[in-house]
């Protein structure tokens, strides 16, 4: 549903002439912005049991290779989180696009002696 301002803006341009076509359409983003959270959930999970790991690796082998998983977790991390921030921005902001065209005036018919042909 638009915002309030959104519904203002659209009926403002009503007053810059008129409207011949007009349609609305939106996108609901609340099923991929909840999938998102909890995968994020998910991975901060796998993360911290990571750093458990990596706490009590015992050789640098070991530890580089929980490193090595470590990174690539966090790296998804930063990556699902930029992408619920772009949800949120589009469910922040919209787009309205118009196409205006000049009004032509009409030309007033010439005036002979007084009469109009």
């Amino acid at each position: 549903m638009p915002s309030a301002s959104f519904s203002n803006l659209v009926a403002r341009i009503d007053t810059f002439g008129r409207v011949e076509a007009q349609q609305e359409a939106g996108q609901d983003v609340t099923g991929a912005v909840v999938d998102l959270g909890a995968r994020i959930a998910n991975l901060k999970s796998e993360e911290a049991a990571l750093r458990t790991l990596l706490s009590r690796a015992g050789s640098i082998a070991a530890v580089l290779e929980v490193q090595d998983q470590l990174f690539g977790v966090e790296g998804e991390i930063q990556q699902m989180g930029a992408a619920q921030g772009s949800f949120g921005d589009r469910a922040t902001y919209a787009t309205l696009s118009v196409h205006l065209m000049a009004l032509v005036p009409s030309t007033p018919k010439p005036v002979v002696d007084g009469l109009t042909p």
